[in-house]
């Protein structure tokens, strides 16, 4: 149990308890770097699965959404695991219960809508993320009245979560209730599945606890029977309760459509929205009156807008796709933004870091440069990006520059396997192959951060590439399994340097679909076309389809000088036409 002032990984300070929930106990802590208040999440689930929940929290570091905390960290701290988000201001929905608060149907509509917006955007991921325990704690209503979702718990093993807090099994859906039964009973089953029809389950349970004041009954009666409530919301509520989950709605985004067409000439309808309407006129004439209301509007505008188009880029950035600079540009370009950017820098510091990240992969690094030194400039102390700028000046031979953002990025809380990741990359720059190649090990062995695990495994594979070590190499890599462009390209290499000239061409037509856009992989396929060709008698020699790569490369390129590979390569080209082969 951690108390007051109690200091953890040396950048978090305990403010104290804030409750407990989820498998674990809510700490209320300070950003001792950032000054700024967060919430620490420390699991409690008996001997937690580290890689299961890095895994997790890696997703849950990825989604942007107004409707969820931003998750920022993943801290062990002698086998004593935390997660980090951000802090939510406001009060929960069974804080306001517990109070004795009821609320009109019509503000529960308006929350319903929020609620199954979030649902949407969390079960639409390239892997859905399913909630797991969605109940009236886990829903804060913020300052602006506005809902937050918090508390997740996407793993399969919820045992402890619902079997020990018995609030929860008022909200749990009946196939997460069996599921969790066969597990006590020490039983693996695959024949009971949670899905995202489980999180919708437990939404109809919320939204029934709101309007009726109680938790889900056994003896369900139909809301749409009673004379009370709403008939077209009491209908959407029934069809989430359904036990059966093949007859509850297939996804939140077929909840959020009847959500949005209730049917406005019912005659309850009218009723329940007259408020809304007189509320509204009086809005109307308060914003002509008061341009303080109208920026607020506008500031609230801008702020859905740019969540909207943010999980556009964010998606373009996660799939590689070369639509990611455009989007980048364009986001932080936009006019209308500016006022939300200055409301929320790490928002700007966020763009900018990945965009840096683009160019630094494409290994344009002055371009890399400077979007990283802009997105410190924001004020806002991304550890990930002092890590990634010394990196990328220590490419560009600045070793003193690279050194000295090691040593600010240590100061405002750089972890340990994210320093030595760094001081091999300075090592591989000197050359000192050997220290590198440890160096690099250490941090894919040892870092928390999936992200630094998966960069400790490239620069490694990259090392054992120049020590000749292919074997090595090609181990490393095919054990990452998510690959960069650089990977797939040293990929590549290393079977290559083995003999395996198939194989290497192989990989680089399957990352040309990955990166189709990118002049390089057609450059490597140049070369390697150009080898295969070198190693056959005269006469059956055959450089049309290296002619077919280039052109390809060159049209890509676009006027471009590309990089010295390049360079080289073109010079090649002029050989091969002069004796005729081309």
């Amino acid at each position: 149990m951690l108390g007051e002032g109690d200091c953890i990984d040396g950048r978090y300070r305990i403010y104290g308890e804030k409750g407990k929930g989820g498998g674990g106990i809510v700490y209320l802590a300070e950003h001792l770097a950032l000054k700024k208040q967060v919430v620490l999440k420390q699991i409690i689930n008996g001997s937690p699965d580290m890689e299961l929940l890095r895994t997790e929290v890696d997703i849950l570091k990825r989604l942007r959404h107004p409707a969820l905390p931003q998750v920022y960290d993943f801290v062990n701290v002698n086998g004593n695991v935390f997660t980090v988000m951000e802090y939510i201001e406001g009060y929960n929905l069974q804080e306001y219960l517990d109070a004795g608060d009821t609320f009109s149907q019509e503000q529960i509509v308006i929350w319903a809508r929020q609620l199954a917006e979030v649902l949407v955007y969390m079960h639409g991921q390239a892997h859905p993320v399913i909630h797991r325990d969605i109940k009236p704690s886990n829903i804060m209503i913020k300052p602006d009245g506005n809902i937050c979702l918090i508390d997740f718990n996407i793993s399969e093993d919820t045992t402890k979560a619902l079997s020990q807090d018995g609030y929860s099994l008022g909200y749990a859906s009946p196939e997460q209730i069996q599921k969790v039964q066969l597990l006590q009973q020490r039983i693996v089953s695959d024949y009971v599945q949670v899905d995202v029809r489980s999180d919708i389950y437990s939404m109809g349970a919320v939204l029934y606890r709101l309007l009726t004041g109680r938790v889900v009954p056994k003896e369900y009666e139909a809301l749409a029977e009673t004379e009370w409530c709403f008939y077209p919301l009491a209908k959407i509520v029934d069809k989430c309760l359904k036990v059966r989950k093949e007859e509850r709605y297939s996804s939140a985004r077929d909840v959020l459509h009847d959500l949005m067409h209730l049917e406005k000439t019912d005659k309850e309808y009218r009723k329940l929205t007259l408020g809304t309407r007189l509320a509204t006129a009086v809005c109307i004439f308060l914003v002509i009156i008061s341009a303080m209301l109208v920026i607020y509007g506008n500031n609230l505008n801008a702020k859905d807008a740019y969540y909207a188009e943010y999980n556009i880029y964010q998606q373009a950035v996660e799939k590689q796709s070369d639509k990611a600079e455009n989007l980048g540009l364009k986001l932080l370009n936009n006019k209308s933004y500016r006022s939300f950017y200055k409301l929320h820098p790490e928002e700007k510091a966020q763009i900018l870091y990945q965009m840096g990240n683009l160019y630094l992969e494409k290994e344009q690094y002055e371009k890399a440069s400077s979007y990283f030194q802009d997105s410190l400039n924001t004020g806002t102390s991304l550890l990930e990006c002092y890590r990634d700028y010394a990196i990328c000046s220590l490419d560009m031979g600045n070793l003193l520059k690279g050194k000295r953002l090691m040593n600010e990025a240590k100061e405002q809380g750089l972890s340990n396997a994210e320093y030595i990741l760094v001081e091999g990359e300075m090592a591989f720059l000197k050359k000192e192959y050997r220290k590198a190649l440890g160096d690099f090990k250490k941090a894919k062995e040892t870092a928390a951060d999936e992200e630094v695990r998966q960069k400790g495994a490239s620069f490694y594979a990259k090392t054992c590439i120049t020590l000749t070590d292919y074997q090595e190499a090609i181990k490393t890599l095919e054990a990452k399994g998510e690959y960069e462009l650089a990977d797939w390209m040293n990929l590549a290499f290393a079977y290559k340097c083995t003999g395996n000239w198939k194989k290497s061409k192989e990989l680089l037509l399957q990352a040309v679909l990955y990166y189709p856009e990118d002049y390089r992989l057609y450059m490597r396929l140049c070369y390697l076309e150009c080898e295969l060709q070198d190693r056959k008698p005269q006469a059956l020699k055959d450089y049309s389809q290296l002619k077919v790569y280039y052109d390809k490369a060159v049209s890509l390129l676009n006027g471009k000088t590309g990089n010295e590979e390049w360079i080289q390569l073109k010079s090649l080209i002029v050989q091969l036409k002069e004796y005729g082969w081309m």
